[in-house]
């Protein structure tokens, strides 16, 4: 390019950018020197705002639990006082199939999930994953995508997938509302815990196990409705008590058999008196176990 030209350009850019400048406008660079410009602009770190940059450094792929509240602080709402302070009942407690875990759920607590699905394809398909390792030996294991892939071949809904599912999904029984005197729309104000769901889904599995194919766990949760359409309790119990039983014997086949009437023993003083016995999670007899 010659000098002369070279000249003018750049009179021209100092008098464009000027003017910009002086009225306020935006300056307009000439299409070969905007070009020539550009790679460097890619370095530049855009501005980003403040709420933005922490989301983006959250971690991707984690559960978060949809209920941040207790099963006590949900049991201490003015509305669920009331419901079981009117239907005694219905503040029975239901303790898990492993009951030294401590995890327990009110009957009300239990209708509220069983009302929320009724079958397996309510909510059986989940998108969201954990990003631990598949030989991870603790709850997130059960939520990777490679287990998710597993349970789909083989036909099996998971437990976490009721977990995850149950506390978002509407409670539509209306029938199995109206047996025990309430609403739609007071169940629909009680948050779903995750201990509720583990104690149905320890009562739909009858087993340890963590997958159920659709078609069982879809014939096992339709006995649990009466034809009346109230909640089928003693059935309900039955599957529990299955579930509670192989536990139990599976203690036994890994060498634990012995320890496991300690927690036996302990729960049942606690149940005869629980004013004066803690339970074995209380005792630390849950984490003593492992040690045999």
């Amino acid at each position: 390019m010659p000098m002369e030209r070279c000249r003018g350009v750049s009179a021209l850019l100092l008098v464009g950018t000027a003017a910009g400048l002086r009225l306020g406008t935006p300056v307009r660079v000439p299409h070969a020197v905007a070009s020539s410009r550009a790679a460097p602009a890619f370095m530049q770190a855009p501005q980003v705002d403040e709420e933005v940059a922490i989301a983006a450094e959250a971690p991707t792929g984690v559960v978060v639990p949809a209920v941040v509240r207790t099963p006590e602080e949900i049991r201490e709402m003015p509305n669920v006082k009331a419901i079981m302070q009117s239907q005694p009942a219905l503040a029975d407690v239901i303790s898990r199939a492993e009951f030294w875990t401590n995890e327990s759920a009110t009957l009300l607590e239990v209708i509220n999930v069983v009302g929320r699905f009724e079958n397996t394809d309510d909510f059986k398909t989940r998108t969201t994953f954990t990003e631990a390792g598949y030989r991870d030996e603790d709850l997130r294991q059960a939520g990777t995508e490679k287990r998710y892939m597993m349970a789909q071949k083989l036909g099996c809904v998971e437990r976490i997938a009721l977990s995850m599912n149950a506390p978002n999904l509407p409670f539509t029984n209306e029938r199995l509302a109206a047996s025990v005197g309430l609403t739609l729309a007071d169940f629909e104000s009680i948050p779903v815990t995750a201990e509720a769901c583990n104690v149905a889904y320890d009562a739909l599995a009858e087993s340890r196990s963590g997958l159920i194919p659709f078609a069982t766990a879809d014939q096992r949760r339709k006995e649990w409705v009466n034809d009346d359409g109230s909640f089928n309790k003693p059935r309900f119990m039955i599957g529990l008590a299955k579930s509670r039983f192989l536990v139990i014997i599976a203690w036994f086949v890994f060498g634990k058999g012995n320890f496991v009437w300690v927690l036996v023993f302990a729960q049942a003083l606690h149940d005869i008196r629980p004013d004066l016995f803690p339970t074995p999670k209380e005792l630390g007899l849950d984490k003593v176990g492992f040690f045999f």
